[in-house]
């Protein structure tokens, strides 16, 4: 792949593509719903494969054609792939025999595929398109005429026909008008990961220590919550950075902001997180994550449950619900 990834926009991708595919969306949770939903507005009108659960009702009561995940994919040209990474493998177990050369899997993460936890035959295309964006965000923003950005790729051409059919769903669900960046399956992977297991962890600290800091230091939880979170402040300057650049959003801040901010940076520069963060990188693309988690799942996932029950009793929990509860939210 070339250094600079290629970007692709409205004008890369015809709608006329998908004018002669079957198409199935697997999936009616938050990004089946809202694909599928999308698609439908675009002129595109997808079964969707569930199963009978609650699920399949709202698709039925949201108007569209349902079917079993088998039935579904066996009469499809070009299937988008929402289900959720950890039901995967078991799915594609009961839908072997009904993939079909000449087919087109559309995945939302690179995950299942980058880590082996699936198998596809060969003979079909295998294509990306991996919104930067919650399931419902995916709606609203195809709603508001926005888009939003993905990562797209094709890992596997069989037809010829891969590139031009991944951009067309891509357009299709609204991710052409925000631009959609090459990247391959295992990049994504690891990129979604690494937010999630590095940086995500990383800023909890950050947050936990500076409350604790003002809480220990005689501020009210509210006040110190207020001001680093809850007052939206920092989300819209994380804004202002994404529409304006990192650098140039400081000029809305005062001089006294600014001075400050810069010269006490220098502080923190001796925080050792770049071999902490390398580690985690590397067990990303080394396969280890995905192996930990494949046990923990087929083990019932006895850790993951104790991490989440020891969360709630973190002082950051109660003092964000408090916060929460006191402003009417």
């Amino acid at each position: 792949m070339d250094e600079t990834p290629r970007l692709f926009r409205d004008d890369d991708a015809d709608l006329g593509h998908l004018a002669h595919e079957r198409v199935a969306v697997l999936g009616y949770g938050n990004q089946g719903r809202s694909q599928a939903l999308n698609l439908r507005d675009s002129g595109v009108d997808p079964v969707v494969g569930v199963p009978d659960d609650g699920s399949r009702r709202r698709a039925i009561d949201e108007g569209f054609s349902v079917a079993d995940p088998a039935a579904a994919v066996s009469d499809a040209t070009l299937c988008l792939v929402l289900a959720p990474d950890e039901a995967l493998p078991a799915l594609f177990d009961t839908l072997a025999g009904d993939l079909h050369t000449g087919q087109l899997l559309i995945f939302a993460s690179g995950y299942a595929v980058a880590f082996d936890r699936v198998r596809v035959p060969e003979g079909l295309d295998l294509g990306l398109v991996a919104p930067r964006m919650f399931g419902p965000g995916v709606r609203e923003h195809y709603l508001s005429g926005a888009g939003f950005p993905a990562f797209v790729a094709v890992e596997r051409d069989a037809t010829g026909r891969a590139w031009p059919r991944t951009l067309a769903v891509a357009k299709a669900v609204g991710a052409t008008r925000a631009g959609c960046l090459e990247l391959s399956f295992a990049q994504e992977a690891a990129l979604d990961l690494f937010n999630e297991q590095a940086f995500g962890p990383a800023f909890g600290m950050v947050l936990t220590h500076a409350c604790q800091t003002l809480v220990d230091a005689g501020f009210p939880p509210e006040a110190a919550l207020l001001e680093i979170l809850h007052s939206g402040e920092f989300a819209y300057a994380l804004e202002r950075m994404r529409n304006e650049g990192v650098i140039e959003q400081m000029e809305h801040h005062s001089r006294t902001s600014q001075y400050g901010a810069m010269s006490r940076a220098i502080r923190f520069l001796d925080l050792d997180l770049r071999p902490r963060m390398e580690g985690v990188l590397d067990d990303i693309q080394s396969g280890r994550f995905a192996r930990e988690w494949a046990e923990e799942e087929g083990a019932g996932a006895p850790n993951l449950e104790k991490l989440r029950a020891a969360r709630v009793h973190h002082p950051l929990a109660a003092w964000d619900r408090r916060t929460r509860e006191r402003f009417g939210r």
